[in-house]
């Protein structure tokens, strides 16, 4: 075959692209109402989407009776119809040297106002025509590079700033505060994370794909890009605008209260996340200020008083004033803090009824059998409590359990008059002062300057309702030691009657803790003391009289633990098993509670009474009678003889310690 010509490029530009029928302008279907069309904008498209034209439609002024629905292949007819148009458009464009791409530039171009109709209709909110090309540029690989080409040049990156330039400005309107005095207790307590993704959508979508890999984005799921997105979009808004601070503070507060130096905070405040030093210092202080006026409303009312020392530590490099007046590197000082007292009232609170019953010599008092001897309801629930620490040990300690498969409700602690959910209690700390309570006097001056200085109270006023106080030992004992000298003052509050000391409950444990290791220390000679379990340990910084009390806390735990967990092994060989046999047989829960009371009160429970009830009697004669039944075999051998202590069956006030 001859070997056809190539043809130039100037005839490939403007050869046809679809191979159309006639040329012929006036006789081609479909284009006799070409005029009336491009004078109503895209109306002509809508009519040719549809599968209808004026030119198949009849001349006539009745009006058209509805179509039924069209079915598919009546769609596909209208398509095809539609698509032997476009190309019989497109020959006469060919047949005119008119590039499709050109008519299209021409029609969208601004300075031909003869064409403006059909731009207008084109950028419509409800026309969706552009959207629709856009998308199918896209769809291609050549296409989207063509875009991405498109948008890294300047017209492209003035469109994408515009968008983030609006969606900032409405952030910044969101975030925009007076200063940091807007920033009190009840902003931090109800600010809430900020959801950047409502208000700026197209912003977090480019720093989310710019955090991840689009693989990392579909699997990895314990890594987010979230907080990070988020911390700089806060960045932004404040190097935005110096007003959005809301963030800058809260960080830089954190960064203080952390121990943070003046240059670390600075520094973090060139990246932009938190305010200046300076800044953070006027927080503090407008805090502070509010903190205030909140103890002064608390204090007011019902609320319980708290306090203990403090110390400051300074820098290494003190001020020198002098010998006199050169400040120390530890500063002392005391803290107190008001609480609130949910369910109180004024009856109970009052103080004179208090202190009438404290002063009355026939007043009763508690009674041990009917106040503090548990009832059967009482009793039980402590049993439960117990029997959930010992199930909770094997669960933990033992390698043959799994705990994460007993998830049962009844292997759960009961809850003994439970808060509503979700209730804290309410506390509102006061300035701290410099006044020391580690003395009498300490005490009595620190207790004017809080009520009568910082909570503007008169002392009559105090005089009528008791105050709990909760203190360590010390403390209480000063308060009592006011009490007595302070016995024939003017009113209430001047004695300091009005203030009721308890001991805090890690005293009560600290004490607990030391009387146990005072009673039953023993020797290294007895197996089963104190000193015998702190050797196999290797405790060795507890043998002082009042160790640390997280040290021999965490020590009695330990050989707790290591008791009731062998006592469970022991147990399971009364019924010819291990421990690891017992776990192989997926006991329930109902077992472990049974099994957990037998060890409750064959192992753990207190030795028995070593004397009777009757009057006078000696300790040979209230010896116990022997129990006939039969009792497991001890898990702890016996204690050796030692005649230089005490035998602590006698010790009936010390033996459940």
């Amino acid at each position: 075959m001859p070997k056809q010509k190539k043809k130039t490029a100037k005839e490939q530009t403007h050869e046809p692209l679809v191979q159309a029928g006639p040329t012929n302008l006036a006789g081609s279907p479909g284009m006799e109402g070409m005029d009336e069309r491009a004078a109503g904008g895209t109306t002509g498209i809508n009519e040719r989407e549809n599968g209808t034209d004026e030119a198949t439609c009849d001349d006539t002024d009745e009006p058209a009776s509805p179509s039924p629905e069209p079915t598919g292949s009546k769609k596909r007819a209208a398509k095809e119809a539609f698509a032997k148009k476009v190309s019989q458009v497109l020959s006469l464009l060919s047949g005119v040297r008119i590039n499709p791409f050109e008519l299209v530039s021409l029609l969208l171009d601004g300075d031909y106002n003869m064409y403006r109709s059909y731009h207008t209709e084109l950028y419509k909110d409800s026309n969706t025509r552009l959207f629709i090309i856009l998308d199918s540029i896209a769809g291609s690989k050549a296409g989207k590079n063509k875009l991405k080409t498109w948008l890294r040049g300047s017209v492209g990156t003035s469109v994408v700033g515009s968008i983030i330039h609006d969606e900032m400005d409405v952030l910044v309107s969101k975030h925009r505060l007076k200063g940091v005095a807007e920033i009190d207790p009840a902003y931090i307590e109800n600010r809430k994370t900020p959801t950047f993704a409502d208000n700026a959508p197209f912003t977090m979508e480019l720093l989310h794909t710019a955090a991840q890999t689009s693989r990392s984005a579909g699997k990895n799921t314990k890594k987010t890009p979230d907080i990070v997105c988020d911390a700089v979009m806060q960045q932004m808004l404040y190097q935005r605008s110096n007003r959005c601070l809301g963030f800058g503070t809260e960080f830089g507060l954190y960064l203080w209260a952390t121990g943070s130096a003046k240059a670390t905070i600075e520094a973090v405040h060139k990246c932009g996340l938190s305010v200046c030093y300076q800044s953070v210092l006027n927080s503090l202080e407008h805090l502070a200020s509010h903190c205030t006026q909140l103890a002064i409303s608390a204090g007011s009312g019902l609320h319980a008083f708290c306090y203990d020392n403090i110390n400051l530590s300074t820098s290494i490099h003190v001020e020198q004033r002098g010998l006199a007046s050169t400040p120390g590197k530890v500063t002392s000082g005391t803290l107190g803090i008001i609480y609130k007292l949910p369910n109180a009232t004024p009856e109970n609170m009052a103080l004179q009824p208090i202190l009438d019953r404290m002063r009355d010599p026939d007043y009763p008092g508690l009674n041990f059998a009917e106040d503090l001897i548990p009832n059967e309801e009482q009793y039980e629930s402590i049993c439960h409590q117990f029997r959930v620490h010992i199930i909770n040990i094997l669960l933990s300690r033992s390698q043959a359990f799994n705990k994460e498969d007993y998830d049962d409700e009844i292997l759960k602690h009961k809850p003994r008059r439970p808060h509503p959910p979700g209730y804290k209690t309410e506390f509102f700390p006061i300035r701290v002062s410099m006044k020391e309570e580690v003395s009498v006097h300490g005490n009595l001056m620190y207790h004017d300057e809080v009520y009568l200085t910082m909570l503007q109270r008169a002392a009559e006023e105090l005089s009528n309702t008791a105050i709990p106080s909760v203190n360590d030992q010390h403390t209480n004992s000063c308060i009592r030691s006011g009490q007595a000298l302070r016995a024939d003052d003017l009113n209430n509050y001047h004695r300091r009657l009005v203030f009721q000391p308890g001991m805090g409950p890690f005293h009560a444990a600290l004490n607990l803790a030391w009387a146990l290791l005072s009673i039953h220390r023993g020797t290294l000679a007895q197996k089963g003391s104190l000193t015998w379990w702190f050797a196999i340990l290797e405790k060795t910084r507890l043998s002082q009289q009042k160790p640390d009390y997280h040290t021999l806390y965490a020590t009695l735990i330990q050989i707790l633990e290591g008791v009731v967990l062998c006592a469970w092994a022991e147990l399971c060989k009364l019924d010819d098993t291990t421990l690891e046999e017992y776990a192989a047989s997926t006991p329930t829960a109902e077992d472990l509670h049974a099994k957990a009371g037998t060890l409750l009160a064959e192992y753990l429970m207190p030795m028995p009474l070593p004397y009777n009830s009757a009057p006078d009697s000696s300790d040979e004669e209230c010896a116990t009678a022997p129990s006939t039944a039969k009792a497991p075999p001890p898990t702890v051998p016996p204690i050796t003889p030692d005649e230089t202590e005490n035998d602590p069956s006698k010790d009936k006030a010390h033996q459940n310690l």
